[in-house]
């Protein structure tokens, strides 16, 4: 469905509970976004999770 960038920040939203992904984006700094995508390289999004039970 989206590809890269945006479906990592669709996701992150979705996770964090922001309904508003652009606000979240906007209230937050490229390295916080960055650390935010070194941290979920590794540790799965809760729905990935799920689906490997």
């Amino acid at each position: 469905m989206f590809d890269g960038e945006l479906s990592f920040a669709l996701k992150l939203a979705r996770e964090m509970g922001r309904p508003d992904w652009r606000a979240m984006l906007a209230g937050m700094s490229s390295t916080e976004y960055a650390d935010w995508h070194r941290f979920y390289s590794t540790h799965y999004f809760h729905d990935v999770l799920l689906d490997m039970h």
